[in-house]
């Protein structure tokens, strides 16, 4: 989420003054506590957009958990701020779908904000509250534009004499911007020995009631600054709501400050603290405001120390070439795609100072193996460009995979085979593969734990992969036919919980629960990368290499799926469809409805209605996107594009015919669609039909116990069920293109149909 320079001045005003309050002694008084507590509450209001007051008390209990380490240091005051920003998140995220507009995601500015050291704080701030430009600054020191971004990103550090000319340029005292100062928080710019407005006005005083005391505050007349006492001799600003007269004196009650983000200037909104940026009396001046005269003098505050820097790691200096390029035109399975990124690795491949792979690189492989990325993809109908092949997950994921097995690592910059390790040897896929495995658990939870705002339950750690893992290879072991992706997260929430019961149902209602079944088509993803499992549509079957590699562990019970018994088969006992469909001989050649085909119509329409239910509980008003259907998220997302903005009741009344279709062949009727949404939904179901038949011969009993006909052959069927010739595709299927809203109106001399959603 991109803030505007107005919400990013702010917050990054509220990071400095924290970080440089907590790094000396006044920041640990009651005083100095009280204002951090409201300078982070001003913060994460901005990060939530939620009341101020509510704010407070929880800003209040972070800084109560504050320990020595937290403050030794600028960097470790960061931190533990990170901290408490991304426990922040977390609980707000609670009230949002992922992605959803309002969410704090990954991608939101305030990790970045959080992550900039002090002098790219200093070069922003006092910057932008002289209102000097990028371009204006690079001119007056002889350098681009481009440089002094770089500076103010963090990215690179001024040499020596660009730091002398920079403080010349905005007329600072050039000790403020010393290589010597990188490490230590301005502390000078909140604490003062009087009032920083030099007006010499006289003060108010009242109270602030806190849960521990009752502290004293004072309000300047001069220039409407409140502060606190800290003890040492000094002044804190505190921050306010809004601008208002001073409290009379004489009132009962004690007058009562919020830290907030404001927009009339006594808040973080504007440059803060305003008595030191805006002396004097009067209104705020509109435009650029002056530097303080305290930035023209030598800061008094002693240097913090540097954090420790870290090891430093040797590179390998020999000449590294890298493998052939990937052939586009090669068809390849999930494996092979690793087995060619392993190629083209060779002896190494260069790497960006981010560690990510090179744009150009990246986009390569893209198309060649191809990897199922969307470069520059449709977000919300907006073009967006791809900047780093970080935003790339399927390449990310490939990365993973062979970084995680221990096949490659990252020397310097370059990604390169580990230490011996021949990367020859893997040109035999089971090899590979067998290697890959495993990998699993730690590949599986790094893919979860990246794309995820909201983490669930399997998501915490590599014990609640391990489980999944074990529910999804028991289940799939077990069964005789094709098992649905929904059966298998019954089975997963059933071993999660105690029987099913939810135990955050008084936090969030059914939120672990949808979280836990999200994860678990992420989950099979990655199974699939190694061909373990194979996908088909909504249904999941072990391939043979899921068959023989024990990838997962073993289930302590099968009270929730029992193996290939009387029981498993009667949960899904089917009708006796010999007796709803009995065939009939005869000379002529009229397609007839046969056993095996209802049989196969029925198990298909229940899936997909199952699906259907599934994916409405989760996605309710969602608008789904490209990426969407390029992930197949959803049996939603597999339609014409116009339906991809319609809601809930859309959406539930889309699931209920699927059911009314599956109905009539229970009750012993041909399945004739009496709407557009019936037609698409029997197309779905005989898209599908083929594939499922070849899982079921020789391996379900009751499919193969009913008699074969003729009429059997599916290219038979399709000619007798299907609305045209063409498979239901965009741009191909007449009534596939009929508006949304219209899907639900009866054909002619049909009658509209009145079902519930569960049979």
């Amino acid at each position: 989420m991109r803030w505007g320079k107005a919400e990013q001045f702010a917050f990054l005003r509220g990071v400095d003054a924290v970080t440089g309050l907590l790094t000396v002694p006044a920041g640990d008084s009651p005083a100095g506590r009280l204002v951090v507590a409201r300078l982070v509450a001003s913060m994460f209001e901005l990060l939530t957009a939620s009341e101020v007051e509510e704010e407070v008390e929880r800003a209040e209990g972070c800084t109560d958990g504050l320990a020595a380490n937290d403050t030794a240091s600028e960097a470790n005051v960061r931190q533990w701020l990170t901290r408490a920003c991304r426990k922040r998140a977390q609980d707000h995220n609670w009230d949002f779908e992922e992605g959803e507009w309002g969410s704090v995601g990954d991608d939101h500015d305030v990790w970045t904000l959080l992550a900039l050291g002090p002098f790219a704080r200093r070069l922003r701030l006092w910057t932008g509250a002289v209102k000097l430009s990028a371009p204006a600054l690079g001119a007056a020191i002889g350098v681009g534009a481009h440089q002094v971004r770089h500076w103010a990103s963090g990215r690179t550090l001024p040499s020596a004499e660009h730091r002398i000319a920079l403080a010349e340029a905005m007329r600072v005292h050039p000790a403020w911007l010393a290589a010597a100062r990188d490490h230590s928080a301005d502390s000078d710019l909140y604490l003062y020995p009087r009032c920083p407005c030099q007006t010499g006005a006289a003060f108010t005083r009242d109270v602030i009631a806190t849960s521990q005391a009752e502290l004293s505050v004072r309000w300047c007349h001069g220039c409407g600054q409140p502060s606190m006492s800290a003890g040492y001799g000094g002044l804190l600003p505190l921050p306010v709501a809004e601008l208002t007269d001073p409290p009379s004196a004489g009132r009962d009650e004690p007058f009562a400050f919020h830290a907030v983000h404001t927009k009339g200037g006594g808040g973080l909104s504007a440059p803060w603290p305003h008595g030191l940026w805006s002396p004097g009396p009067g209104p705020r001046q509109r435009g650029p405001v002056r530097i303080p005269d305290l930035l023209t003098r030598p800061p008094l505050t002693p240097l913090q120390p540097a954090p420790p820097s870290p090891p430093a790691v040797r590179t390998r200096r020999t000449p590294r070439h890298g493998g052939p390029t990937p052939d586009a035109e090669t068809a390849r399975s999930s494996p092979e795609k690793i087995q060619a990124f392993l190629r083209w690795i060779g002896d190494g491949q260069p790497l960006t100072v981010t560690g990510q792979l090179r744009l150009t690189d990246a986009r390569m492989l893209v198309e060649a193996l191809p990897t199922g990325d969307v470069w520059d993809p449709i977000e919300f109908g907006y073009q967006t460009r791809t900047r780093s092949s970080a935003e790339l997950p399927h390449l990310q994921r490939i990365v993973s995979w062979t970084l995680r097995s221990g096949l490659l690592n990252v020397d310097g910059d370059h990604l390169v085979p580990a230490p011996r390790v021949d990367l020859r040897r893997f040109e035999v896929l089971p090899d590979l593969v067998h290697t890959l495995t495993d990998a699993l658990p730690a590949v599986t939870l790094n893919h979860l734990q990246t794309h995820a705002q909201l983490l669930s339950p399997i998501a915490e750690d590599e014990e609640g992969v391990q489980l999944a893992l074990a529910v999804v290879r028991h289940v799939l072991l077990r069964a005789a036919k094709p098992v649905a992706e929904t059966r298998v997260g019954d089975v997963l929430w059933r071993e999660l919980t105690d029987d099913g019961e939810d135990p955050f149902e008084e936090d969030e209602p059914g939120e672990a629960e949808r979280t836990v079944r999200r994860d678990l088509g992420r989950l099979l993803m990655v199974c699939q990368d190694l061909a373990l499992v194979e996908r088909n549509a909504e249904l999941l079957t072990l391939t043979e290499t899921g068959r023989t590699l024990q990838w997962a562990g073993e289930l302590e019970t099968d009270d929730w799926y029992p193996a290939d018994g009387e029981e498993a088969e009667e949960e899904f006992r089917p009708p006796n469809y010999g007796n709803l469909f009995p065939l009939r001989y005869s000379r002529s050649n009229a397609w007839q409805f046969t056993p095996r085909t209802a049989y196969v119509l029925d198990a298909l329409l229940t899936q997909l209605g199952a699906d259907a239910a599934a994916a409405v509980d989760v996605l309710k008003d969602t608008v789904l996107t490209e990426e969407d259907r390029t992930r197949g998220s959803s049996l939603f997302a597999g339609l014409p594009r116009a339906t991809w903005t319609q809601g809930y009741s859309w959406r539930r009344d889309f699931a209920h015919r699927i059911y009314d279709l599956a109905g009539d062949i229970v009750a012993g009727k041909v399945p004739r669609p009496r709407c557009v949404t019936e037609r698409v939904a029997l197309d779905l179901a005989l898209d599908r039909a083929r594939a499922y038949v070849q899982g079921l011969v020789g391996a379900t009993p009751v499919y193969d116990e009913l008699p074969v006909h003729q009429d059997d052959d599916w290219d038979r069927v399709d000619q007798a069920l299907r609305a045209s010739d063409h498979p239901p595709a965009e741009g191909l299927s007449v009534l596939w293109r009929v508006a949304p809203n219209d899907w639900f109106i009866p054909f002619t001399k049909s009658k509209s149909r009145h079902t519930e959603l569960a049979r």
